[in-house]
């Protein structure tokens, strides 16, 4: 079957077919974005703002804009003059806790559309590296394999995981992140039998690149050098180990020259380095077992729909049945299947304990590479008990029933709840908004809701008082969108102070910090 499937034009149309699908399901997921996360419009504004560092209103308050979007595009968009400007961008970054590689690629594409936003200026790095992925995930199953049905099924693990697809929408640099992660196991596992000049080139220049994007990707890489090291300690190849340590050091020492704020923001006084070293150092063993544990129910339930136990319990049966039963020996190479999954556990256990927040995105840098770990575990175990159609069969319903269990339910980052508040505020694009602020940071999200409506008059929650100061059109009623710390009966009062021809009012939605209200004259 494997010589007779994948052979000749089937063979071109079936990989070509991968890509094409992935980049289908890629578009389809990104175009499905109902709105934005505060951190996402950060995206822009890190890559972009020439006046600062966040969505800022004008120091002059209670100026009412009569064009709502201008509030976020002035922040969020490549303004005229300065396109490609890249000091700007590595400036930006020295305020923030992330390097400056993804945010040079957002302000690269948003530079070819000054004044202008796109969900697509950064959905189409998150595709393009995303087929990059799945272009070097195929590489690391081809290579431990030398079986096309296993690569064709990893594919399709991958293809098919709403963690993954989840993911892509999300727009910050974690696909990025799990692109490098991806590409540097290849390195690695390839190095344990491949290595010369160009080897130690190619990690020296995938690692700098790496913890540019994301310093996370500096925890993965750590384990993976270890475990790589080990091996060849056992191998006794000790010019290896050395050549490998002096490359990786050297990709350090390049990454602090490039960005010597990252020594800072990781490990120094910033603010989420110092959140995290106090994750590491603090807390009890149970408290850190419950993090592992709400931790993997997140990448459990997103790579394999909760059926992870599942998968290991089948596995050590197997397992058994292989080794002590049939006697049968391992079809794979012990020490390339180790280094494929040794360095996701650790990584998961490291982040567990540090990470700020109990979020997906920061297991979405190794998603690539357990799915490919567990597809070839699976192929191990399978090929040589079953027959060779019985073991694809086996293979495809695990993998496809893992992918798709919980389909339905992994899709925060696009914000469906909030579709319906975005469709009344373009209902209501005739009408003026009074956006009270609890804390100027807090309007990020707010952008694709704001900007559809007449006006919108920024008021501090403090300074309710100056209400009967703005000179504001509500005889069609007035849009109100506040923090949700605010207190909602203070903000009513005060507005039907001000506007005593509405008496009534009804909530519209909420999204991430803000909720909005529609006051009107209900006679």
């Amino acid at each position: 079957m494997n010589t007779v499937f994948f052979k000749g034009k089937i063979s071109i149309i079936i990989n070509w077919g991968m890509y094409i699908g992935f980049f289908a399901a890629m578009f389809v997921c990104i175009f499905a974005k109902r709105n934005l996360h505060t951190d996402e419009v950060s995206t822009y504004v890190l890559s972009n703002n020439s006046y600062g560092h966040a969505v800022c209103v004008d120091p002059e308050w209670y100026r009412t804009y009569e064009n709502p979007e201008e509030v976020w595009l002035k922040n969020m968009a490549v303004q005229e003059g300065h396109g490609f400007d890249y000091k700007n961008v590595w400036y930006q970054q020295t305020f923030d806790v992330h390097p400056p590689l993804y945010y040079c690629l957002v302000h690269t594409i948003s530079s070819f559309f000054p004044g202008k936003y796109s969900v697509w200026f950064a959905g189409s790095i998150n595709i393009i590296f995303g087929l990059l992925t799945l272009l070097y995930l195929r590489k690391i199953v081809r290579y431990l394999t030398k079986n096309e049905i296993a690569v064709f099924l990893v594919s399709c693990s991958l293809i098919l995981s709403s963690g993954v697809l989840s993911a892509t929408t999300f727009l910050r640099m974690y696909i990025m992140a799990m692109f490098f992660v991806t590409l540097i196991t290849y390195l690695f596992i390839r190095g344990l039998n491949e290595r010369g000049p160009k080897f130690y080139i190619e990690i020296m220049t995938v690692s700098v690149m790496g913890a540019l994007t994301h310093y996370y990707y500096i925890i993965y890489l750590f384990h993976l050098c270890l475990i790589f090291g080990i091996i060849l300690l056992k191998k006794k190849e000790f010019s290896g180990v050395i050549l490998s340590a002096l490359s990786i050091i050297m990709s350090g020492i390049l990454a602090v020259i490039c960005f010597p704020n990252m020594i800072e923001q990781s490990i120094g006084g910033g603010y989420r380095g110092a959140e995290t070293i106090s994750n590491l150092s603090h807390g009890s063993l149970a408290e850190y077992l419950n993090r592992v544990r709400s931790c993997f129910d997140i990448v459990d339930s997103q790579l394999f729909g909760g059926l992870f136990f599942l998968y290991l319990v089948i596995g050590l049966i197997l397992y058994f049945v292989e080794r002590f039963i049939l006697k049968k020996k391992m079809v794979i190479q012990i020490d390339e299947w180790l280094l494929l999954g040794t360095p996701v556990f650790f990584y998961f256990m490291s982040i567990s304990k540090a990470a700020v927040y109990l979020t997906d995105r920061y297991f979405h840098p190794i998603y690539a590479v357990l799915i490919g770990f567990v597809v070839t575990t699976l192929y191990m175990l399978l090929n040589d008990g079953f027959e060779k159609r019985k073991a694809v069969i086996i293979m495809s319903v695990l993998l496809v029933l893992g992918s798709v269990k919980d389909f339905r339910t992994n899709w925060f980052y696009l914000y469906r709840h909030s579709g319906e508040l975005v469709e009344l505020s373009s209902y209501n694009k005739d009408k003026n908004c009074i956006y009270i602020m609890n804390d100027p940071n807090e309007i990020n999200p707010s952008f694709y809701e704001i900007r559809n409506y007449n006006s919108v008059t920024f008021v501090p929650i403090d300074e309710l008082e100056k209400l009967e100061e703005i000179d504001v059109d509500c005889a069609k009623g007035l849009i109100v969108s506040c923090g949700k710390a605010c207190d909602q009966e203070a903000i009513a009062e005060a507005v039907y102070e001000t506007w005593p021809q509405l008496d009534d009012y009804e909530k519209l939605g909420d999204h991430s910090f803000s909720v909005t209200y529609y006051f009107y004259n209900k006679k």
